[in-house]
């Protein structure tokens, strides 16, 4: 099974009910291919001489896919602008600026190709069932990208640890899969190099790494000092990614201890280990878990918080997740340091494709295989890979395995 095999073959479309009513503030729509949210903004900005603080957008969409989303410019030009594969649509004057709750919802059109003939029946079967009792809010591995393996610790718990200097590090020379051949011999470089701040001044190309470099030139043994001068929006992704990989765990084991061992038998497999998905639940209990949500462990977070519309269980779940993870919920904040901070609210436990649709064909990229086109809506920060994962990959172990 592939995806993402080109842009095209992975279609993001934001929804939103915002419309032009007058106002200082200039809505657009951005439409990009191969180009991050940030990187893309960030070349409006270039052309337009736009400062940051007057940009405001709703949510990160993916580099390797063919994406539209909004955003305002306070008093910016009534006008497109297309530089490259980024191009942005003037739709009018709105009153204040756009944030991730106006997205109603992502519209996706996603291909999947190399699939066995002898297995669409099946996932056709499953795309029912997803469409029908739902699954598991879970985070996907986008949301992983700057994560450890499964037995390594995440940059952000070396922080919270006050381990600065080790977090750091594996946040600036990490593999990702997306790297560049020159990003590549980059993080190789410093990697070798760690501490040499003068050699690493000289050789490493200009960017966050070359940035902090020089901040260590002055500062040698401040990795503290250091981790502040990160772009906000990266070391935020660090902690995110550690804080997500918390609440999967909250959500997975707290679905075993709702419906048990036996209803959670059926997996899929994210970057971080497989995760429990429930094939077949009661409509009462597909409308609850619809209503449903659980918070975000942070510090901010105490456990005798009313915390709208969680399990009344939801304190014991968490404290035993987090006691497995050697912390508590006081430890999720970086001491001596007042940003960046891990996010305080909840998250929807549960979630339904709406409109899923698809049709399937011979597979032109592979010979022999088939490719599914598959169409649908989901609520703002649900994952469409999350879906294709659940009527693909869905594979079933008896209890006691």
């Amino acid at each position: 099974m592939k995806i993402k095999q080109s842009a095209d073959d992975f279609q993001v479309d934001e929804r939103t009910d915002i419309v032009s009513i007058g106002g200082d503030f200039a809505l657009y729509r951005l439409s990009k291919i191969g180009a991050t949210t940030h990187d893309a903004i960030a070349a409006v900005q270039r052309k337009w001489r736009v400062a940051s603080e007057a940009v405001s957008f709703g949510g990160l969409k993916d580099k390797h896919a063919k994406t539209s989303q909004h955003m305002t410019i306070w008093r910016g030009p009534r006008r497109n602008l297309s530089i490259r594969s980024i191009h942005l649509e003037y739709l009018g004057q709105i009153e204040r600026a756009y944030v991730s709750d106006d997205i109603r919802a992502n519209r996706f059109r996603i291909i999947v190709r190399d699939l066995p003939n002898e297995a669409m029946a099946g996932i056709m079967a499953e795309m029912a069932a997803a469409a029908t009792v739902g699954m598991p809010n879970y985070f996907d591995d986008q949301r992983f990208g700057s994560a450890p393996d499964v037995k390594a610790k995440f940059v952000a718990h070396h922080w919270i640890e006050g381990d600065y200097e080790t977090g750091l590090r594996q946040a600036l020379t990490a593999d990702y899969e997306f790297d560049t051949a020159a990003q590549r011999r980059a993080k190789l470089f410093l990697q070798r190099h760690w501490r040499d701040w003068t050699r690493c001044a000289e050789q490493l190309p200009t960017g966050t790494a070359h940035s902090v470099v020089r901040f260590l030139l002055t500062h040698p043994s401040d990795f503290r000092g250091a981790v502040a001068t990160m772009p906000a929006e990266l070391s935020t992704l660090h902690l995110a990614a550690f804080q997500s990989a918390i609440w999967n765990c909250v959500l997975a084991e707290w679905l075993r201890g709702r419906f048990g061992a036996n209803a959670c038998n059926s997996f899929v497999s994210l970057k971080l280990g497989s995760v429990p998905i429930l094939r077949s639940i009661a409509d009462k209990d597909c409308l609850e878990l619809l209503s449903q949500s659980l918070p975000l462990p942070c510090a901010r977070l105490h456990y005798e918080d009313s915390v709208p519309n969680a399990p009344a269980d939801w304190q014991l779940i968490v404290r035993k997740v987090l006691t497995d993870w050697g912390i508590g919920l006081a430890d999720l904040r970086l001491p001596g340091l007042r940003r960046p901070f891990f996010s305080h609210g909840e998250r929807a436990v549960w979630f339904r494709p709406a409109d899923l649709r698809s049709t399937q064909h011979p597979d032109e990229r592979h010979s022999g295989r088939r490719k599914l086109i598959l169409s649908f809506e989901l609520p703002r920060g649900c994952y469409a890979t999350l879906v294709v994962k659940r009527i693909t990959q869905l594979h079933t172990v008896t209890a006691a395995g």
